[in-house]
């Protein structure tokens, strides 16, 4: 059964014509109010769908009498407006035209966690023409002296739906090593209120994806290198628990931490004494040989000999953390010459973050960071980023194609970002949601 749809009626007192749309068991999942939807988060939808006017509409249609108003699940209410909402934007050809409601980004803006960060009279109100993205300023590396760039694409994009947020600030060290988990540059570079904060750029949901791993290497080690390994954890054991003054004994007597080391390794040794001969003695046949101009592999040689050769006691180990790499791709189409502006604005923001800050002949200072955040909790979460390239493709369609002033009629932008330092299981631990890093 389709949708049902009332014609238009009048409530008392409001001075305006509505019209209800009922879902596939009659009830109210939609109401527009002079042919516009109607936000079922808006107090005035629950007004208008308890007045006795919309009763009598909503009895008619259903073909009963005196019932009282049922109206459809929120899920669905929300999803009727969102789909409806769409339609009515993008009939617009003018975005600065769009009758913003109260969830979009020129009515209620970004700035309200930005403000957190900076000096909040460096942001425009969001009822000034002038507002976020149709500022004439422009943020660039002296970030303490110039408004931030505040924009969003598209003009008209609302923040009930998902969307990636990028904020940008100047690079600053706090300690020698910033590979901690939950280190002071961590709490530092964000919200610091040093004035270093430099623009905040909204773009519709990208594809996402995310990987998380360490990095792992293959190790072979002959008896003699197991010898040694043995030997070293023996000498390491005996420094546990770590104390300073172990530490100093050490690092002043060298040549007894590799006595002891030697020590341990003489002895495993001992143990395996047969097959360690076997392979020291195909070692030494093989240089042996090689004096003469012949080149042996010592496996060859005891191969050959005892149709044996020596265990490499191959293990695959733990080499380290990695970073990670975040790649993002938007097609960005302008759709009047507002929204044209507003796109190279962005691009021209994403560029000065990217490039190396000149200082003199002697010295160049460390590009932008940005902090990365999903508007959804469900996703993975990001430490600071580094920019480390941005292609712009101004003819994606293959051939160029512009308006008369030569504003590209849309662009690919591909931005590559790497995490300033490695995810560690705390940060997973304390991220403080199902998803984590």
């Amino acid at each position: 059964m389709s949708a049902t749809k009332s014609k238009s009626y009048t409530v008392s007192g409001s001075g305006a014509s509505y019209v209800i749309i009922l879902d596939n068991d009659l009830k109210i999942k939609g109401i527009y109010e002079n042919n516009k939807i109607v936000d079922p988060t808006n107090p005035q939808w629950s007004t208008i769908a308890s007045s006795n006017e919309t009763g009598v509409v909503w009895n008619q249609l259903r073909g009963t009498i005196g019932q009282t108003v049922q109206t459809s699940p929120t899920d669905i209410t929300q999803t009727f407006y969102q789909s409806e909402y769409n339609k009515e934007i993008n009939t617009s050809t003018d975005p600065k035209s769009i009758e913003s409601s109260n969830n979009l980004f020129y009515s209620t803006g970004v700035v309200a966690d930005p403000n957190k960060v900076g000096n909040p009279t460096q942001f425009l109100s969001p009822s000034s023409v002038n507002y976020g993205a149709r500022s004439s300023v422009s943020g660039g590396s002296g970030l303490t002296n110039q408004t931030p760039v505040v924009a969003a694409y598209p003009l008209d994009i609302d923040l009930n739906q998902d969307y990636i947020s990028f904020t940008k600030f100047q690079y600053q060290r706090t300690d020698v090593n910033m590979s901690q988990p939950n280190s002071v540059f961590e709490n530092k570079i964000v919200g610091d209120g040093s004035g270093k904060y430099g623009g905040t750029v909204i773009l519709p949901m990208p594809k996402v994806s995310d990987s998380n791993g360490a990095e792992w290497g293959d190790s072979d080690l002959n008896i003699f290198g197991v010898a040694l390994a043995q030997g070293f954890k023996g000498a390491y054991d005996s420094l546990q628990p770590a104390s300073f003054t172990g530490l100093q004994n050490a690092v002043a007597n060298p040549f007894a931490a590799a006595g002891n080391v030697i020590s341990g390794a003489g002895t495993f040794l001992q143990n395996n004494a047969g097959g360690a001969a076997g392979v020291m003695g195909s070692i030494i046949a093989s240089r042996a040989v090689k004096t003469l101009g012949i080149s042996v592999n010592p496996d060859e040689l005891l191969a050959r000999a005892t149709g044996k050769i020596a265990n490499p006691n191959a293990e695959l180990l733990f080499q380290g953390p990695v970073l990670r790499d975040f790649g993002f791709q938007f097609l960005m189409v302008a759709r009047s010459q507002e929204e044209g502006a507003t796109i190279r604005k962005i691009i021209k923001w994403f560029k000065q973050g990217a490039a190396p800050k000149y200082e003199n002949q002697a010295l160049l200072g460390t590009p932008d960071v940005f902090k990365l955040q999903y508007s959804t909790n469900k996703m993975n979460k990001f430490h600071q980023m580094a920019l480390r390239t941005i292609t712009v493709d101004y003819a994606p369609d293959g051939y160029w194609a512009a308006y008369g002033d030569s504003q590209p009629i849309s662009v690919l932008m591909n931005l590559q970002f790497t995490e300033l330092k490695p995810v560690y299981d705390v940060d997973q631990e304390q991220s403080g949601d199902d998803v984590g890093y």
